[in-house]
């Protein structure tokens, strides 16, 4: 004899079991089965076609192995427990996120299902929200003349030859500045770090915070008056 080598065949017995398990095959041909496609390798539109267009090894006569038939009856068990799972609620949510796809460059961003909205909040920074004559801190300064609604005459203006005053104050970024209507005399900022802040022109200060969005704020507008924004 050859004395000692290995078993039949010339196999060892490692190889012989990895051979075995090549021939078997897989035993459920199931999207979820990464023995039969891989994580990279699903099949292409016209192999799921041919396979949907297959007749089943049940329908042919042809008997499954019993290994088989348990298998597919858990994942048939299992996908009927995943569709009962699947309530009005879910599908509303699934709608609501593809419409949010479509036009999320106009929607604010979605709240997750344990995440709470941010409460409203302000802050004043100024020493007095009245003054002795009882006028808001909106107001503008006395003895400023506000634009005419209906100036269209060409003004003369000039580039700046240098920095006068630099409003700090927003921890991140600022994405859009206004200037209040017709006076000019308060400035309104969207920052990125989810708050707006009014400035005051004259004293050079912030004079309001505004919280309460959970993203950054990229845009903001006074009104017509500048009452509000």
């Amino acid at each position: 004899g050859d004395g000692g080598g290995p078993g039949a065949g010339g196999l060892s017995r490692r190889q012989r079991r990895r051979a075995a398990r090549e021939a078997d095959g897989p035993l459920v041909h199931d999207p979820d089965d990464e023995l039969a496609h891989g994580v990279w390798a699903p099949p292409s539109a016209s192999e799921r076609a041919l396979a949907e267009d297959a007749v089943p090894m049940i329908e042919s006569g042809v008997e499954l192995d019993p290994r088989i038939v348990k298998e597919r009856e858990r994942i048939a068990e299992r996908d009927r427990i995943r569709g009962i799972a699947e309530s009005e609620e879910n599908e509303k949510e699934k709608f609501d996120r593809m419409v949010e796809r479509k036009l999320s460059h106009l929607l604010p961003p979605r709240l997750k299902e344990d995440s709470e909205a941010i409460e409203p909040s302000t802050v004043f920074h100024g020493t007095e929200e009245v003054d002795y004559r009882g006028r808001s801190w909106t107001a503008p300064p006395s003895g400023s003349r506000p634009a005419e609604p209906f100036d269209t005459e060409d003004h003369a203006c000039y580039v700046p030859k240098k920095c006068v005053h630099r409003f700090t104050g927003h921890e991140k970024g600022v994405h859009r500045i206004r200037l209040s209507p017709r006076t000019g005399h308060l400035i309104l900022s969207a920052g990125l770090d989810h708050t707006c802040k009014v400035w005051s022109v004259e004293k050079k200060c912030c004079m309001r915070t505004y919280t309460g969005h959970a993203a950054a704020v990229r845009d903001v507008q006074f009104n017509n008056d500048g009452t509000k924004f």
